[in-house]
């Protein structure tokens, strides 16, 4: 009788503790440390200030804008990363018929002027014609251009490889003037 009774304790304890890491790993249970308790390592020490920034899409043949507050920080990795997640926002409520990228890295090459973005999916809709692929390129090089981000060219990677197109050549970076002249 002892053991039973030993055993049933053992199995509803094991039974409450699956529950609750499969509650805490389906985020039904959140934990947050009060700001006192957060490591060091965690709480970004980079300065930041507030921006406003002007984000670029090309769509029903003209392009549109959107002004942006942005945190913007000190380090150029991370200012674009800002403006790269505000593009894709801003994708997100104007095209109907882009796809759903999300922003997997940007790396800044060691001559800091050439930069490395990477996407979790082509941004790029197969239907679409060039001109229509060749502007959706160029308007993030826009967003970045005239925000000021010192860069000279962007390298196009999907899953850190460059992006694949039949149409537009991403194997080598694009500068980031672009190669449309006279944008207005």
């Amino acid at each position: 009788m002892n053991n039973r009774l030993f055993y049933a304790i053992i199995c509803c304890c094991t039974f409450f503790i699956g529950l609750f890491m499969v509650a805490y790993q389906q985020q039904w249970i959140i934990f947050q440390l009060p700001p006192s308790m957060h490591p060091s390592f965690l709480i970004s020490k980079t300065a930041t200030t507030k921006k406003n920034v002007v984000i670029f899409v090309y769509h029903q043949d003209r392009w549109c804008s959107e002004k942006k507050e942005l945190l913007w920080p000190a380090s150029k990795r991370e200012q674009l990363e800002q403006l790269v997640y505000a593009w894709i926002s801003l994708i997100d409520e104007e095209l109907t018929d882009a796809k759903k990228i999300t922003l997997q890295k940007v790396l800044i090459a060691p001559d800091e002027q050439s930069v490395y973005i990477s996407f979790d999916r082509s941004p790029l809709n197969k239907e679409w014609s060039t001109f229509r692929k060749w502007y959706h390129l160029e308007s993030l090089l826009k967003t970045i251009r005239e925000n000021s981000v010192d860069v000279r060219s962007i390298f196009w990677l999907v899953q850190h490889q460059p992006l694949q197109d039949p149409h537009l050549d991403c194997s080598q970076s694009w500068p980031i003037d672009g190669f449309i002249k006279n944008i207005s």
